[in-house]
């Protein structure tokens, strides 16, 4: 729940200031760059402080492993996909509005916990498939009533 009201916080937001840049070159991808650096400005010391005492340790046990050249990569390609992914969210926001991308984010959730079900053979609980029929029921009355009053 705190991830989707903070997720649906950045998207209205977010789409304020493309609406209303500030500054030249203010784009989608401008934004979401400047937006990333500070909140990694911003997360980099509370990192440190709780997380730093142990990456050494963790370092090396995990390089152990693996080797250092490929952890190494795979961090790289991650940060790279994750941003690449934010980024076009980002895009996709400055197309739509803000509600639709949330709408669009709930049903992307399900679809890869449904994803999940069918390819890794993951069980579904109960409550995940009634809060999955709900996210879906939800997109769709949003979708009818969206089409119904343009």
């Amino acid at each position: 729940l705190t991830s989707n009201v903070a997720f649906a916080s950045r998207a209205v937001l977010s789409k304020a200031t493309m609406d209303k840049p500030v500054g030249e070159n203010m784009t989608a991808q401008n934004l979401y760059g400047v937006l990333t650096i500070i909140a990694f400005t911003l997360s980099l010391p509370f990192a440190l402080y709780y997380e730093g005492s142990g990456f050494a340790a963790a370092w090396k046990a995990s390089t152990a492993v693996v080797g250092a050249p490929w952890l190494i990569r795979q961090m790289t390609l991650d940060g790279f996909y994750y941003y690449a992914y934010n980024e076009v969210a980002f895009i996709a926001l400055n197309k739509v509005s803000p509600v639709t991308h949330s709408i669009a984010n709930t049903i992307k959730r399900v679809c890869i916990i449904l994803a999940t079900v069918l390819v890794f053979g993951n069980k579904l609980s109960t409550l995940g498939a009634i809060g999955s029929s709900i996210a879906v029921a939800g997109t769709l009355a949003y979708s009818l009533a969206k089409s119904k009053f343009q």
